[in-house]
């Protein structure tokens, strides 16, 4: 009887347990498909506010100055349409988009496919023969002349050579003299679209997630160049050729320049490498908590760079004073008699 029961019993079993394997693989591909879709969010938001920005920036300028910029544009769109809605409309150009537009006739700029949603950005201007222009992005990026007629920008398409080696608008938000402008790098990246995901997560979910920078979020630029050949050396930390960083780093403005390195957790769990900074720069391991970004930028402050809270046998040998950092001190902790609480050895 009881061989009778395991032989019903089993079967029962097997088929419960696919069930919930196929339930969690379903869940866990409905998380990612989730998250991918936020991501993909933030990086359209992002665009359209560098795009608005530059506009308005640019005209502003003396009229005719002109400006060459290069826009990152969120994975999946094939096409970015621009219109002016002060002249003639050219239906020729692309009847698609045109019908697109004469349904939403309040929108100025169209994606494809159009699950993208249309936008209404200010201060768009285009010649006579090119209304609607029609952008085909290269390598997930655009690259446009922007030229001041003072009360608008005219918008042209610019051949997209050597386009890898621009300096992309991540996040654009204003004159990068009153804004902080932070470029990120990239190492053994295969790929503009592995190092375009990683850049968006760190900035879309980290930086921008936490406090004080999610908060003063308006005061950033961020750039990035997607040429992967520094010249960098991968052993317990990273060494970088210094020269090739500052002559890629200095395309765009930068007050601050991050360096990521592509790596495996496995490779890493087998051969931890060391995320460091020194100056302005700060070298961080992709393989690493994606928090260690902010650790590493911690070090970078110019007037009051913070400290690592541990102790090792580096610190000791090099003469660390925890009392010349903000962050730290030494007991009794003077610098917060005025607080409540321990005072911990790191």
């Amino acid at each position: 009887m009881a061989k009778k029961a395991q032989i019903i019993t089993r079967p029962i079993l097997v088929a419960v347990s696919a069930f919930m394997i196929g339930l969690l693989m379903f869940a866990g591909i409905r998380t990612v498909v989730k998250f991918n879709e936020r991501q993909n969010q933030m990086a359209y938001d992002n665009f359209v506010t560098s795009l608005s920005t530059a506009l308005n920036n640019q005209r502003l300028q003396g009229v005719g100055s002109l400006r060459d910029l290069t826009f990152s544009v969120p994975g999946g769109i094939e096409l970015v349409c621009f219109f002016d809605d002060n002249k003639e409309i050219r239906a020729y150009r692309n009847n698609e988009v045109v019908e697109y537009k004469n349904n939403y006739p309040e929108y100025n700029v169209f994606f494809s496919p159009s699950k993208f949603d249309p936008e209404q950005v200010d201060y768009v201007s285009l010649r006579n023969d090119e209304n609607p222009l029609c952008i085909e992005p290269v390598k997930g990026k655009i690259r446009l002349g922007l030229q001041s007629e003072g009360r608008a920008t005219q918008v042209t398409s610019l051949v997209p050579e050597a386009i890898a080696e621009d300096c992309i608008s991540v996040l654009y938000q204003g004159d990068p003299e009153e804004k902080i402008d932070v470029v990120f790098l990239g190492y053994k990246y295969k790929t503009s679209a592995d190092f375009e995901k990683d850049v968006n997560d760190r900035i879309n979910n980290i930086m921008f997630k936490i406090y004080p920078f999610g908060d003063h979020k308006s005061k950033f630029n961020i750039y990035r160049v997607d040429k992967f050949d520094l010249g960098c050396e991968v052993g317990g930390f990273i060494k970088c050729d210094s020269f090739e960083i500052q002559k890629l780093a200095s395309k765009c403005p930068n007050d601050y320049v991050f360096v990521l390195v592509d790596r495996s957790v496995v490779v890493d769990a087998l051969n931890p490498v060391r995320s460091s900074a020194i100056g302005n720069l700060a070298k961080v391991n992709t393989a690493d908590d994606k928090f260690v970004l902010m650790h590493e930028f911690g070090h970078t402050f110019p007037l009051t760079p913070l400290a690592d809270e541990y102790v090792d046998v580096w610190y000791e040998s090099q003469g660390f004073d925890p009392s010349n950092f903000p962050n730290c001190d030494t007991i009794p902790c003077s610098k917060w008699s005025d607080i409540t609480d321990n005072c911990i050895q790191g």
